[in-house]
């Protein structure tokens, strides 16, 4: 006789939210997010922090809900990596700071300020 993980007297239950999983759930440990293929393992460990450790089975699985809440998860995190490095690039150019983080860096951090901020504290100093 074939053993089922899901006969009738086991129902499976969500991994984060805990709810009974109706129909087809997302199998936790060999499935990976939509934008960046990340472990869901790795982005659930990725939510809680280091001070957690996430210990998964083969049985384990999602409800659709919580699978799409950290397939949205991903794609923000994703985005706001986006928006940062393009907010960091502008920066860099318009100030002159260094690309290459190996280069020698000023022991003096460069200042980030507006044009009339430099002009105020161009008068200070005199």
């Amino acid at each position: 006789m074939h053993s089922n993980i899901y006969s009738k007297n086991i129902i499976p239950h969500c991994f984060i939210c805990d709810e009974e999983i109706i129909g087809r759930g997302v199998p936790l440990s060999v499935s990976h997010t939509s934008y960046t293929k990340t472990g869901l393992t790795k982005k659930i460990g990725q939510l809680m922090g280091e001070g957690f450790m996430v210990v998964v089975t083969i049985e384990d699985m999602l409800c659709r809900r919580c699978g799409a809440l950290l397939n949205h998860l991903d794609k923000l995190e994703s985005d706001l990596d986006i928006v940062k490095r393009a907010l960091r690039g502008y920066l860099k150019m318009k100030y002159g700071l260094l690309e290459d983080s190996n280069e020698q860096m000023e022991p003096q951090k460069p200042y980030i300020t507006s044009q009339r901020n430099i002009k105020g504290m161009l008068h200070i100093k005199a």
